[in-house]
């Protein structure tokens, strides 16, 4: 008896097994016991959720990507913990990964001219410099604002070595088109630097560190700096007729559209310092 056979058709499927995901675990504590409502961050290849701490100060992180990530422990008001480097596998799983939180830092100063003139409403940053990529950047690690009496306070900082970094104002940068930004000679931010680095340098290259240890209470950091001309520069930028224009130390200064592509986007920048910029 013959036998036939028909080959209706085929589909393939190659499917990979399900990645194992990773945890840790572990406890954040102090000197007085566990810590409730910590929180533990983790960073590293991939996007790992931060998760909270329970009255007994447990913890518990799951991630999918495996890799070398650093995990940080800290709460608001009572302390900071060194951030912690571990390498994880697929189905790893770390259940001692314990941190114990020191006292926090506090740092203040005034933002002051050479006159003693307070500056009010400044940007001060507290960063540090961090190797990445092979390449050294400031990373910021908290923010406030300069009070009436060019006052500042900046608390919840662990110990370690600082910079202390001031933008007085940012770069106006306008599109020609638009009407141009009410900054008059003799006016309140003329001539005010953009970016100043404890203790006054105009330049990283010129900032001196602060050093904190845990629980210290740092006062009188204070920035001083001086008036320096400023001038009005109008460039034309051969780019589309849309975009976002950056400079080092203070991020995104600013959106431009022109109407023309085809002419390039012909685009005001006020308040440059003798130096100049780089965009």
């Amino acid at each position: 008896m013959r036998r036939l056979l028909l080959v209706l058709g085929a589909t393939c499927l190659v499917l990979r097994p399900q990645q194992l995901p990773w945890t840790l675990e572990g406890t954040v504590v102090n000197d007085d016991g566990p810590v409730g409502g910590a929180s533990v961050r983790p960073a590293g290849p991939a996007f790992t959720p931060r998760v909270t701490t329970d009255a007994k100060g447990y913890y518990k992180v799951t991630g999918v990507v495996p890799g070398q990530y650093f995990i940080q422990a800290s709460k608001p008001g009572v302390g900071w913990a060194k951030a912690r480097s571990v390498t994880v596998l697929a189905g790893t799983r770390i259940d001692r990964l314990d941190f114990r939180l020191a006292r926090e830092a506090v740092i203040s100063g005034r933002v002051l001219e050479k006159d003693k003139t307070p500056l009010q409403g400044a940007d001060v940053l507290v960063v540090m410099k961090t190797l990445r990529s092979g390449r050294f950047e400031l990373r910021e690690r908290a923010f406030t604002k300069t009070d009436d009496r060019g006052g500042y306070r900046i608390s919840g900082l662990s110990e370690g070595a600082y910079y202390i970094q001031v933008l007085p104002q940012q770069l106006r940068v306008r599109a020609s088109a638009r009407s141009a930004p009410a900054v008059r000679q003799g006016g309140s931010w003329n001539g005010i630097p953009m970016t100043v680095f404890y203790p006054g340098a105009l330049s990283f290259s010129g900032a001196e560190p602060v050093r904190l240890h845990a629980g210290e209470r740092r006062e009188g950091v204070d920035i001083t700096f001086e008036r320096t001309p400023t001038y009005c520069i109008t460039v034309t930028i051969a780019v589309p007729s849309a975009l976002t224009i950056y400079y080092p130390f203070s991020g995104s200064i600013g959106s431009c559209s022109g109407r023309s592509a085809e002419r390039g986007l012909r685009v005001t920048f006020w308040l440059v310092p003798r130096r100049g910029i780089n965009l």
